[in-house]
């Protein structure tokens, strides 16, 4: 009997626990376009004692199409609950009606697991292309060239097209000869690598973007810094690589990315989902992106290739 009672008591505790919790989805944008990125975000209100196990990206197919790993944001209520806000980014590649997947959630506390479903708002894609021009009338059709047409006009002056395109290859050849194209130098940069990009972190710092919120045009100079840095580092880390294309180069040559991933996905965000980070968050991207450009290594099969 006093097992029993035990076991019901558990229970009724989790019960009225996952009743407290609370789950909302919604989009991070009102309009979608075919190849728009966004972002669908859960928010889930949670126990201080709660931990939150969810997917890193969602389970799409077909014409959606996961963007980017998820990004968790936790902030604490005044109650003495904690808000966690997940943000999954997606891009879809047809216009339409398309449900989303509902997302598992696992909620673990020291009385047990227990799961929890978050059902995703539907999504509508529209399209890149222009309305409609099915009521548009066509022009009457135009007279065909018959036998009466003059075609000595159109002949004299394709012959005189003829000249001038002859008599321009001829200049261009004769002047190829005289002139040997003179060598190419290699292109080395004015100064090395990491003191370039040092000096591009001091420049986003003092330029007053984060005093005046403007994140999209920090986190854009920010996201290039990296990025040009690490190609300066590698031809094969090309600035227009994604994110997780210059994870899977980098890894290549066994370099441990490192805190690089973050600071890009999170400006991966900011550019395409319209996210608004914390100034406070954006002012320790910047101070990691400092302390990863100081404290990277060059890994062993580039120092080889050196």
């Amino acid at each position: 009997m006093r097992t029993l009672a035990l076991a019901l008591i558990s229970f009724l505790l989790l019960s009225a626990n996952a009743a407290a919790q609370q789950v909302r989805s919604a989009l991070t944008t009102d309009t979608v376009r075919v190849g728009d990125i966004f972002g669908v975000a859960v928010q889930v209100d949670l126990p201080r004692e709660a931990e939150l196990i969810v997917p890193d990206t969602l389970a799409l197919s077909g014409d959606l199409e996961n963007a980017a790993r998820k990004r968790v944001r936790v902030d604490s209520l005044a109650d003495g609950t904690f808000r966690h806000l997940i943000t999954y980014p997606i891009t879809a590649w047809r216009p339409g009606q398309f449900p989303l997947p509902a997302i598992e959630i696992m909620v673990r506390t020291a009385r047990g697991q227990q799961s929890l479903a978050a059902t995703l708002p539907e999504l509508e894609v529209l399209s890149v292309l222009p309305a409609d021009t099915t009521g548009i009338e066509a022009k009457p059709p135009r007279d065909v060239w018959g036998a009466s047409r003059l075609w000595w006009p159109l002949l004299l002056l394709a012959i005189l097209a003829l000249a001038l395109l002859a008599a321009a290859i001829w200049w261009w050849r004769h002047r190829r000869n005289r002139t040997a194209a003179p060598a190419a130098e290699p292109l080395t940069p004015a100064i090395p690598p990491l003191e370039w990009a040092l000096a591009e972190l001091a420049r986003i710092r003092g330029s007053g973007w984060l005093e005046r919120g403007d994140y999209r045009r920090y986190y854009i100079a920010l996201s290039e810094t990296l990025r040009r840095y690490t190609a300066m580092l590698d031809g094969n880390w090309g600035i227009d690589l994604t994110t997780g294309e210059l994870e899977a180069r980098m890894r290549e040559t066994r370099a441990e990315p490192g805190a690089l991933l973050g600071i890009l996905e999170h400006a991966d965000l900011v550019k395409f989902a319209q996210h608004m980070p914390a100034r406070d968050r954006a002012a320790q991207d910047l101070e990691a992106a400092q302390r990863w450009l100081e404290n990277f290594q060059k890994p062993p099969l580039l120092a080889e290739a050196a």
